[in-house]
């Protein structure tokens, strides 16, 4: 039979039961199960002082225990990668990144995260390759005058007869490279190097007995000691470094080559 007393007391259990069956599930930290732990205290003694029993208690299961792994980070030379395991969780997230930097261009690789930069110039060694090249044809044109006439002031552009500078000047300009006229206005081209370090194609100067101690003289070095000139009765010729006024009147040498 219900009574004021039956139906309060009902509501009391119900009351106790759904709080102990739907309050626990959720708790995920201490503290909250600290607060939730004192709100039971209280109904379970208001359920006793009011029936004299122990109030009746429900299962719970905590829905967040964690058996996963917390994330974690590990770090390597440019690159990094980054693990995360949940609990009642078998599958895992990564993201990996790697970085390369050796110049190029960027990639990128999907979701790897992955980019590279390889980059590339022209190597000292392919730019020797293409000076020496043209230095080999700026000797072979001024090889086919072998024995044209030295004239002194000879006309530019024309090869009948050459005088130094103009022989250098017009050797050159056939293979691209403008010189001035006279061997003194040339020597204030290209590049000064130093005796030991010529290399064919480069311009070497000299003083002569009629130069006044200035620079009165051009030729090509041509490799093997040798050097590339007009001059006397021979005209254009071929002629050793080690000629007597060619070691004694030596100035310099110009690179004009590049």
């Amino acid at each position: 039979m219900l009574n004021h007393k039956n139906i309060k007391i009902g509501i009391v259990t119900l009351s106790a039961m759904a709080i102990s069956t739907f309050a626990f599930p959720f708790v995920q930290s201490n503290a909250a199960a600290a607060s939730t732990s004192s709100t039971m205290s209280r109904v379970n003694q208001m359920y006793y002082s009011i029936t004299g029993k122990q109030a009746p208690t429900a299962k719970y299961y905590n829905f967040y225990t964690n058996s996963g792994s917390s994330s974690s980070h590990t770090a390597t030379d440019n690159s990094t990668s980054n693990k995360y395991s949940s609990s009642n969780n078998t599958g895992s997230t990564g993201i990996k990144g790697s970085t390369s930097n050796t110049g190029f261009g960027n990639t990128d690789s999907g979701n790897t995260g992955s980019s590279s930069n390889t980059g590339s110039t022209t190597d000292n060694g392919s730019t020797d390759q293409s000076s020496n090249a043209l230095a080999d044809k700026i000797i072979a044109t001024g090889e086919k005058f072998l024995g044209t006439p030295y004239q002194y002031g000879a006309a530019s552009g024309q090869t009948q007869t050459f005088d130094c500078s103009s022989f250098t000047q017009y050797v050159f300009k056939q293979n691209g490279i403008n010189l001035l006229r006279s061997s003194r206005q040339q020597y204030t081209q290209g590049t000064s190097i130093p005796r030991d370090q010529i290399k064919k194609g480069d311009l070497l100067f000299f003083t002569t007995s009629h130069s006044g101690g200035q620079i009165g003289h051009v030729g090509i070095y041509a490799g093997n000691n040798q050097i590339l000139h007009t001059w006397g009765s021979k005209g254009v010729q071929l002629e050793s470094m080690d000629h007597a006024w060619l070691k004694q009147g030596y100035v310099g040498a110009k690179r004009v080559i590049k």
